[in-house]
């Protein structure tokens, strides 16, 4: 779980650096080029090794890996920015943490986890609970959630962010079953040279405080992705845990951030979402203990 609590912790303060630079002259395309290539830097220092042919990945069977997770990468922040332009933050974030179903389909129908009532029954909670903590407060024009309308073109948008997460877990797991973390190298460096393209594309001028800002994402955005794959290795038969977790986990450390940092407001309905959310992730990493016990019950 260790691997786990680093890559949410990561993945948390880098949802905190944007939010922080979201209302400066700082541009989010610019900063995600630099956050790749000190992606590529760290990836390449970190987990190259002398005996690994990363084009006998490429051009083998993992090809599919290096291309879509090099356009996904640089191609999901911006679809982010456009959701949070057009919808708000708590839509987009919400399509975010939804992206959770594709996962869970993922974890029984692709990499054959077992699953007993208890999975479910954790499932179950774990998506209640995520609607439970998403809904946080009004925002300060007075709309909530529910009651925000978004433009009309956000839907577009809202729904490649919903796609674009999903599909990225569950090629980072694919990786894991691979065990191919130096692909990760060519990766970044096709993620930096799109975001390049866009760049030039869009005529931009780059600035030395997106350098430095993108130095460090790139250090917290590289933690996030190499510890989540490595939790997914560790727990390789808990697919769906791993994928619960790391949603839930965000959420909560976020708004635990948000109550103590930027002095948001835990709504009662958020506390009873931990407390459920935690006996979501409970059943899910127990639900074979859980399962025996039940069937003893009535043995």
């Amino acid at each position: 779980m260790l691997f786990l609590v680093i890559a949410i912790c990561a993945s948390v303060l880098v949802s905190v650096l944007l939010k922080a630079i979201r209302n400066t002259n700082i541009e989010i395309p610019q900063v995600v080029f630099w956050n790749y290539i000190v992606a590529t830097l760290l990836a390449y220092f970190t987990l190259a090794q002398p005996q690994v042919n990363l084009q006998s990945f490429i051009l083998g069977d993992s090809w599919y890996l290096f291309i879509l997770l090099g356009i996904l990468f640089p191609s999901v922040f911006i679809f982010m920015g456009k959701a949070v332009q057009t919808s708000g933050v708590a839509r987009a974030d919400t399509a975010n943490r939804l992206s959770l179903v594709f996962g869970i389909i993922a974890s029984f129908a692709i990499f054959g986890q077992q699953a007993t009532a208890f999975t479910f029954i954790g499932i179950a909670l774990a998506f209640i609970a995520i609607f439970m903590l998403l809904n946080k407060y009004k925002e300060k024009t007075g709309l909530s959630l529910s009651s925000r309308v978004p433009q009309k073109s956000s839907w577009g948008w809202l729904l490649l962010v919903w796609v674009g997460y999903g599909v990225i877990d569950i090629l980072l797991k694919l990786m894991a079953v691979k065990d191919i973390m130096s692909l990760l190298i060519a990766i970044f460096i096709l993620a930096a040279v799109i975001m390049l393209g866009y760049l030039l594309v869009r005529r931009t001028n780059f600035n030395l405080g997106s350098i430095i800002i993108g130095v460090i994402l790139g250090a917290l955005n590289f933690t996030n992705i190499v510890f989540y794959i490595k939790a997914h290795q560790v727990l390789h038969t808990q697919t769906a845990l791993v994928f619960t977790t790391m949603n839930i986990g965000v959420i909560i450390l976020s708004i635990i951030l948000g109550v103590f940092f930027f002095k948001e407001r835990l709504t009662k309905l958020n506390f009873w979402g931990m407390v459920i959310a935690l006996i979501a992730i409970a059943c899910l990493a127990y639900n074979q203990v859980l399962n025996q016990y039940w069937q003893s019950l009535f043995a």
